[in-house]
This record gives C-alpha cells, structure tokens and sequence, in this order.
C-alpha cells in the first residue's frame, strides 16, 4: 500500500497526527519546510560530510542524501521542521552500540533545520522484499527482535516499525532498525500515555487506535504485520482505510493465507494478539507475545497461542511430548514430524487417539483409523503416519519423510540437487520411498492447484515404479536422471553445475566449451565426457538440466536419431 503526504490545517503545533479523514495516509504538521532541495552536491555539513546526490528515497518529515568524509558514504537526513528530533532520544541512541540498531553518527543544523548523518545501507531496505520461513528464521527474525530488546531495555519505544524502516546489509545476512524520528523514550514502562503523534496505520497496533502509544507491546504489534508482510508480500490490510483498519481489527482475526507455514502462523498471531489488558501477567498465555516468546519461537519451543491454545480455557489438558508441552494440534504435529518415530509410536500405541476422543471426536477418528489400517497391513506404518500427519492439520505445509523435512517441495528439490552434485546420495533410499509411495502427487494434490506440476511429478513417480513392477532393475544412471528431473522441477533451479563453475543458459555452457577448445583439444575432450560420458548417454544432470530449459522435444528427436 502507498502512503502520500497531506496537510492538516487544523492543527497548531509541531505534532505529526493521523488525520483519520484521509485513510491510510501520515499526516504532517504543517510548520514544515517547503523547500525540500535546500541540499545540493557539493554542500558541506559540519565542516565534514559533502553531499553527493539526493536519495529518491519518500521519508516523511525528511530528505535524505549521500554524502561522503574521508572516503565513507553515509546518510543525510535532513528534516523539514525545525524541532524534528528529540534530544532525549538522540542521547539514548548515542550509547547504543548494536548493528541491528542503526547510529546517529553527527548531527547538526542547515539554515535552522536539524539533520542526522547516518549510516548508508546500499543494500536498501526491505519494503517490496520478500523472503521464505527459512530465511525469516536465519536471519530477519532474530535480527530484529535483538533490536527490540536493546531498544526498550533503554527505555525506547519505535512506533514506526514496517519492512521500509528495516535496512538490510552485510550480504542480506544481517538487518537494522532505522527512523527514529517519532520514538519515544518512556520513564515506567507501566505506564500507559496518550500523545498524538505519527503512525502508519497498517502497521500499527489497535490500541494506538485509541491513542495509547507508548508501550513496548506496540512495537511487537508491528513487527508481526511486517513478517506477514514479509512472507506474503502485503499487509493483510492492504486497500483499507485508516477506518476500516480500526474496524476490522475490533472484529477480526488476521487472514492468513493457505500456503502460509503453521509455525509463522502461530507466530504472528502471537504478535498481534489484540488485548491487552494482561500484558504484565507473564504467566497468563492471553497476552501478545514479546521478545521472550519470539526468541523461544525461533529455537522451536512450542508456546501457547493467546487467544488460540484451548489449553487454559478448561477444555483441552496440556499434552506432553518429549518433555515439552503442546496447546494445539498444529504444534503436536509439527513436534511429530520432526521425531518421526517417537511420533509414531504415540499414534499406534493409541495414546493420541484417546487423548483427542473428548477434544476432537473427528481427530480423534482419524488416528483411530490410522491405527486399524496398520492392523491390516503393518508394512505401510510409515505411509499410514504420513497420510495420517496432514489429516489432523491441514494447514501443515511442510513435506516431511522419515528424516526428511523441509519447508516445502521447493526446499526439498534444491536439497536433492545439490546432494546429487556433490555426490552425496545417502538419503536416495528415502527418495525411492517417497517416489514408490506416491507421497510427491500426494501432497501436490493437497497444497498445489497445479495439473501441470501434478502431471509432471505422477510421470516421475512411474518412471520410479514401472520397472519394479516390471520385475527389472534399475541402473545407477537412470536412478539419478529420475532424481536430477525431480531435483530440478520441485526447485525451479536453471542452472548446470560442472566443475564448479555454474552456467544459467546454454549459450553459456557452449562459450566455455569454445574457450577451452582454444585452449587445448583435450580440454575440450574432458568438457565433453562429462556432458557425455559415454557414446548416446548423457550425464544425469546435463540431461536433467536440458529438459529443464525446455528441451526436451530436442532430447527425444536426439535420441531417435542415435537410433
């Protein structure tokens, strides 16, 4: 959703307000500076730092710069009012050393109005990016949440949090909070103070809503919607009003989307819990989340969802496993799949079953059929535990087998792929099962609307099949193109890997035959007995490659010529 910029002639102070008559817009006082081009090249802040170039960059009550001191860029914000930035504010950031927190390196005045110099991210922010359960778990969760803690252990509250004021560096491996320029630094952190101030309202918690600003809470409100933001690509309140946000947010859950992970699911619920009013009880789970509970999330630590878990509510007893305890069903499943056997073990001996019987009748049938349909046939225990894992959630997205278990099919082709390509094809056995089993059409039959993959992947599971329902073996050779073709479809990887160098298109691959060929016709020759090791036989994953490209008519028209 776009923000743009209007004025409130109502007001008569320096305050930044929402003015709920426009929607989803910040509102800017309007004793603000006009002329937003005051900065040109060649200006020297601070007898130190010489603009460069003026960002194209929206930021509000700002304008930002390039400008450079002894051979290091930084940033420039120049402010468009005079008593933008708030000392009290600017002395705590000074004492603050955490790379996920960005400094304030100087500051100043120009013609009466204040800058900060700061760091210059050239990486960017993460408005418009987007990134997997993986990733979020790496590196943007644990970043951020880092961030939070320093920032309120110092008695600073953000109240801007959103995927633009998120900068990323460091090779995308790290990231840090910037814009502080509407915090606030409160004395107790009990107390609950109204003040009138800017906020984006997608972002920003109900009870700011009702003018109440200043509390660390809010801050994990935001950083929920930003995660949401940053799996789906959009605010779940994207083409609302500021209204109809304060509505919804009265009588609705957040929606989430189908293909969205349990596990961020469950996270993000506990982000934006909406009440409050238990939020210094630290034993009551009907509280939002904070950085206890996410730095807990992240190592796996199953929690109880506010507002979810049934657990408190008198009508679902806490259920144990491996020593931890689980509030949902979701959770349980997730802890099942990663100890396949353990979990195993707790559907067939009838202990889940018996503990869903008052809870969940319906569930609780489905692991009492699991377990007659072991009674018929004892040699489908796994299939059965498999079959039996995505009945009780239906929301759980992830493929898993046995040791297996990956977010999605795309997770597992890159894994398949490059354990092929390092010549590491321990888990092939398992890859054999799940092709024999059908599990791959299964589960695109569930979680993909996609005859296309399903048709492909049904094809690949009968190239498996087909000979041993024939009585024939089959080769080394013919197992791993099997194993390239469902590496490279379930990925989407373009690219042909050999001697470590990767190639993205044939064109690339043919000029390097051509460079080695100037080289030396044995060069050349070893390039080629790789492609082709033997005569009419390609290598595995050229020819996996090849039809992923697109080639595959070219490759059967090949292969009748030979013939």
């Amino acid at each position: 959703m776009e923000s743009t910029t209007k004025i409130n002639p109502s007001l008569n102070n320096n305050e930044t307000v929402i003015n709920k008559s426009v929607g989803n817009e910040t509102v800017i006082n309007p004793i603000v500076h006009e002329d937003t081009g005051i900065l040109h090249p060649g200006i020297i802040l601070n007898n130190k730092y010489k603009i460069t170039q003026r960002l194209n960059v929206a930021a509000g009550e700002a304008d930002l710069y390039l400008c450079q001191e002894d051979n290091t860029t930084y940033v420039a914000k120049l402010y468009k009012r005079n008593a933008a930035i708030k000392d009290e504010i600017v002395e705590v950031l000074k004492n603050i050393d955490c790379p996920n927190i960005a400094k304030i390196i100087d500051l100043g005045t120009y013609k009466d109005y204040p800058y900060e110099i700061m760091p210059y991210y050239k990486e960017g922010s993460l408005a418009g990016k987007t990134f997997d359960l993986k990733k979020l778990k790496q590196d943007v969760i644990p970043c951020i949440n880092r961030a939070l803690n320093i920032l309120h252990k110092n008695g600073v509250i953000h109240k801007d949090l959103k995927p633009s004021n998120i900068m990323s560096f460091n090779g995308g491996q790290d990231f840090a909070l910037i814009d502080f320029g509407i915090s606030t630094v409160i004395d107790d952190g009990n107390t609950l103070v109204q003040t009138r101030t800017g906020m984006t309202p997608e972002y920003s918690a109900p009870e700011t809503f009702r003018g109440v600003y200043q509390l660390e809470d809010s801050d994990y409100y935001s950083f929920g919607i930003t995660l949401y933001e940053l799996y789906c690509g959009h605010t779940p309140y994207k083409h609302m009003t500021t209204d109809e946000i304060a509505k919804y947010m009265a009588a609705q859950n957040l929606p989430f989307p189908a293909n969205m992970p349990t596990e961020l699911r469950n996270l993000i619920t506990g982000l934006t819990y909406s009440d409050i009013t238990h939020r210094n009880e630290k034993d009551n789970p009907n509280r939002r989340w904070g950085y206890e509970e996410v730095a807990k999330w992240n190592k796996g630590i199953s929690l109880p969802i506010p507002g979810v878990s049934r657990t408190y509510s008198g009508t679902m007893p806490v259920y144990t496993f491996l020593k931890q305890k689980y509030y949902s069903v979701p959770d349980l499943v997730n802890a099942f799949a990663q100890n396949w056997e353990i979990g195993k073990r707790q559907v067939f001996r009838g202990i889940l079953s018996s503990f869903l019987k008052p809870i969940d009748p319906e569930k609780a049938d489905y692991c009492l059929d699991a377990e007659g349909l072991l009674k018929k046939d004892p040699t489908k225990e796994d299939v059965i535990f498999w079959n039996l894992l995505y009945q009780l959630d239906d929301s759980f997205n992830k493929f898993v087998w046995k040791s297996l278990l990956f977010d999605d099919l795309e997770e597992l082709g890159k894994s398949i792929l490059n354990r092929l390509r390092c010549g590491i094809c321990e888990d092939a056995l398992l890859w054999d099962e799940i092709l024999e089993n059908k599990l791959l059409s299964k589960y695109v039959s569930m979680k993909y609307d996609s005859t296309e993959m399903l048709n492909a992947v049904e094809g690949l599971e009968y190239e498996i099949v087909l000979p041993k329902y024939k009585q024939k073996s089959i080769n080394i050779n013919a197992k791993n193109k099997i194993y390239y073709k469902i590496g490279y479809l379930l990925s989407g990887d373009k690219s042909f890997v050999l001697d470590g160098m990767i190639f993205n298109s044939l064109e690339a691959l043919v000029d390097n035959m051509n460079r080695e060929l100037e080289k030396s016709f044995s060069d050349f020759m070893r390039v080629c007995r790789k492609i082709m090791p033997e005569p009419g036989v390609l290598d595995p994953q050229f020819e996996g490659w090849l039809i992923a490209l697109g080639k595959e008519h070219e490759l059967s028209d090949w292969e009748k010529n030979l013939n």
